[in-house]
């Protein structure tokens, strides 16, 4: 009986513990079920949203063209390539302004073209062909004030080639601070413009001098700005042309650029700079000359690349000259 007993306790003491089992076991179900419905309902995408409505493709953009000018009263516009600022009377060529060289030559030879009141040097001497009447005019009245013509065009245009075998040649003979003060670099010379002559005096004897403006001589420093020349490299503006004392060197800018430059005392250099200050839009600078003229005279900054709309005049006479720099300075006559 009691072998019995126990083995009946026994019995349910293994049935209960079966039961524990398979309860945890179908817990362990549950709650893995639970889990996986949990993180499906957290992830499953949502409804989708309503689709907006389809937007275009951006329109293309047009290169925005430059505005003209508010034109004054009796103005209009031309328009012309920012390769022109490389060109006319005023531009300005030295140690930081290389010069662009044209593709067609505007030099004539000065011998061949000359008036019987000066010599050349030889009949390759050239220049400019803009040039030779003013140059022509200004030792025609230089030898009716004083009878005396010895003045000698002894240098005009040089070519690339030409400024270099100079260099070298100076170089060679007197060293490189020589050659730094008084000799450009070759493409940086203001000769390759044409737009300048040096003088020296060759007298009857065969011998030649140095160029000053004293005696006679100095009628021509006197009265060069009215026929458009100036003394490019004054003793007084080393300092701004970096170019030493040269009596010699002659550049044409025009009769109303020359006359304001002596006036005011300045180099190219310093009067470009002044020009700048005039531009269309404002006040524009006033010359009188002593022939009863009157000019006006403004700076346009050219556009950076292609067409500039230049404002100019529509019946008064003007010229354009580039600076060689970034800009157009206009010049109109108006009395």
């Amino acid at each position: 009986m009691r072998q019995y007993r126990r083995y009946r306790l026994k019995r349910k003491y293994v049935l209960r513990r079966a039961l524990l089992i398979a309860a945890a076991l179908l817990l362990a179900v549950g709650l893995f079920a639970l889990g996986r419905w949990a993180v499906g309902a957290l992830t499953a995408p949502g409804p989708a949203e309503p689709a907006g409505p389809a937007q275009p493709d951006p329109a293309p953009v047009d290169p925005v063209e430059p505005q003209a000018p508010q034109l004054r009263e009796g103005d209009t516009t031309v328009s012309t390539p920012r390769a022109n600022i490389h060109r006319g009377d005023l531009i300005l060529v030295g140690s930081q302004n290389a010069y662009e060289f044209p593709e067609q030559e505007p030099y004539v030879s000065v011998y061949e073209n000359k008036t019987s009141s000066y010599k050349v040097r030889d009949r390759n001497v050239r220049v400019d062909e803009a040039i030779v009447p003013y140059l022509n005019a200004m030792f025609d009245e230089f030898y009716a004030a004083t009878g005396v013509r010895d003045v000698i065009v002894v240098s005009g245009e040089r070519s690339y080639d030409s400024q270099k075998n100079l260099y070298d040649k100076y170089l060679a003979e007197q060293g490189e601070q020589y050659v730094r003060e008084y000799v450009a670099t070759p493409g940086y010379s203001e000769h390759h413009s044409g737009l300048a002559v040096d003088l020296s005096i060759y007298k009857s004897d065969g011998t030649m001098h140095n160029y000053t403006d004293e005696g006679d001589y100095s009628w021509i420093i006197d009265n060069a700005c009215l026929y458009g020349f100036v003394r490019r490299y004054p003793d007084d503006k080393v300092a701004v042309t970096g170019v030493s004392y040269e009596p010699w060197h002659f550049r044409y800018v025009g009769r109303a650029h020359a006359c304001l430059m002596q006036q005011r005392g300045l180099c190219l250099e310093e009067y470009l700079e002044l020009l700048r200050q005039y531009p269309y839009e404002g006040e524009h600078l006033i010359f009188d000359d002593s022939d009863g003229s009157r000019y006006e005279i403004y700076y346009v900054e050219a556009e950076a690349e292609g067409e500039t709309q230049l404002p100019v005049p529509q019946e008064l006479a003007y010229t354009v000259s580039g600076d060689n720099a970034g800009g157009f300075v206009v010049t109109v006559k108006t009395a």
